[in-house]
């Protein structure tokens, strides 16, 4: 690619996928192919932006940015495309969404959205209508003042989401450890975000990231009225207050995967995975069988964790493969 090329030239061009290069010089010209259905600018690092006119792009159905660190927002016509239904920004600098977002209906997976306060305003509001969601990714959860906010993003009440990744920014330094103290209140009022948030149980993998609160969401929980009896995949990391993992976790009848990475405040790890708080006195003496379809575990960057409490009365199951 010299100074001076141009898209021009694949004017039926439906799929352009670029990664890792110098595409900034041609960003213009991608708006002048009018049937493209499919944009990835991976780790493009020169682009800043994308043209304004990207509603031009009628039949447009993808837009992946994913490591595109220079770009920091995204033009207020992106809300035009109503094809649209799948957005990515991951490992970018998108902070802020245009008003009217939630405009794009028919989107399926929309990875990397902020949490963005302007007054009275959330990001989070535009959610609302997207009921088509099936993957999403919620990030700078700090940023919510009230718990309201959250709550008209009804992630509890779309049906087809099998995929949420929920990140606050960590407050974990390199080394592992708290970089700063978190207040009561500040753990408070993520406590209450996150138990606002409370997925439907058709959900399959579940991602949070730098979580400060002390507790976990309740609805993690078996003892829920709405237990997550399909998950899959469970990820945890940076927890950085967080002193125990979700009561009954064990329970959970699909979970294959599970991993805790950097829960500095966590001592003790076992009952938990066993069953319920309120059924384990009628079960002290017994072995119990948990986790029937898990087949790795892994507990990594845990530094205060002096002991595993109920290994003596765990029965690993038959599917497991991986310990670490």
């Amino acid at each position: 690619m010299q100074p001076g090329d141009s898209l021009v030239t694949f004017s039926s061009l439906r799929t352009l996928f670029i990664e890792s290069a110098n595409f900034a010089a041609l960003l213009e010209s991608v708006c002048q192919l009018k049937h493209l259905r499919y944009l990835s600018l991976r780790s493009c690092t020169d682009i800043s932006r994308l043209p304004e006119n990207i509603h031009e792009l009628k039949f447009l159905q993808h837009i992946n940015l994913e490591g595109c660190g220079g770009i920091v927002k995204l033009p207020d016509s992106i809300v035009k495309l109503r094809g649209l239904r799948y957005l990515s920004t991951n490992d970018t600098h998108v902070n802020s969404i245009p008003r009217g977002f939630r405009a794009l209906t028919n989107l399926w997976v929309l990875f990397g959205f902020p949490t963005y306060m302007d007054g009275d305003w959330c990001s989070l509001e535009e959610l609302g209508p997207l009921s088509q969601l099936k993957e999403l990714g919620l990030k700078s959860l700090e940023n919510v003042l009230e718990a309201s906010s959250i709550a008209k993003a009804r992630v509890g009440a779309k049906q087809y989401l099998t995929a949420l990744t929920l990140e606050c920014s960590s407050r974990l330094g390199d080394d592992g450890l708290l970089k700063a103290r978190v207040s009561n209140e500040e753990q408070q009022k993520i406590e209450v975000v996150f138990d606002v948030i409370c997925p439907l149980p058709c959900l399959e993998y579940l991602d949070i990231k730098g979580y400060f609160g002390r507790q976990l969401p309740r609805w993690m929980m078996w003892t829920t009225k709405v237990p997550l009896e399909n998950l899959r995949t469970l990820w945890m990391t940076d927890l950085s207050c967080c002193t125990q993992l979700p009561d009954g976790l064990c329970r959970l009848p699909c979970l294959e995967f599970l991993q805790v990475n950097r829960a500095p405040t966590i001592k003790s790890v076992g009952d938990e995975f066993l069953q319920p708080r309120s059924q384990r006195h009628h079960h002290s003496s017994q072995t119990m069988v948990g986790f029937p379809k898990l087949h790795t575990l892994i507990l990594s960057g845990m530094l205060e964790w002096e002991e595993w409490d109920g290994r003596r009365k765990f029965k690993l199951c038959p599917h497991w493969r991986s310990f670490f």
